[in-house]
């Protein structure tokens, strides 16, 4: 310690008030219109390729599988570039399971021809879009 430090006169309480007053507040992290739009066409494209795989239109499903996977990916890179994004531990698995998830009924159309009735297909079609609406909302919850 410095002469300097050691020999000035502590802070009363009101100058410490003042000061701990004049610090900014810590930036939030925001959830903008955009991002909301983006989770809205994530799950909506996700959810329409796994019910078009299910219902026995395993090619033509690719398309919504392409949107939702470049869309999420897309939105997932653009957080982690934001300044005050957290940084969580398994953050990354949540992408490989969501692209996990909306390839696999894709991949049982096309290869096995498999198709589900419909209360089936809107349960394991929507595996994916329920991951990313969970993820999301952790996102809403912890900001």
């Amino acid at each position: 310690m410095s002469h300097e430090s050691s020999s000035s006169t502590p802070l009363s309480p009101g100058k410490a008030q003042q000061l701990l007053g004049s610090v900014p507040n810590r930036p939030r992290r925001e959830l903008k219109a955009v991002d909301h739009a983006m989770a809205i066409i994530i799950v909506a494209a996700s959810l329409a390729a796994g019910l078009l795989a299910l219902s026995g239109y395993g090619w033509i499903s690719i398309a919504p599988a392409i949107i939702a996977f470049l869309s999420a990916n897309h939105w997932f890179a653009a957080r982690q570039r934001r300044i005050n994004e957290p940084r969580y531990r398994g953050a990354r698995t949540v992408p490989a399971i969501f692209a996990t998830w909306l390839i696999l009924p894709i991949w049982r159309s096309i290869v096995h021809h498999e198709t589900a009735p419909w209360p089936e297909a809107l349960l394991l079609g929507g595996l994916a879009p329920v991951l990313w609406l969970g993820y999301y909302l952790f996102l809403l919850i912890r900001r």
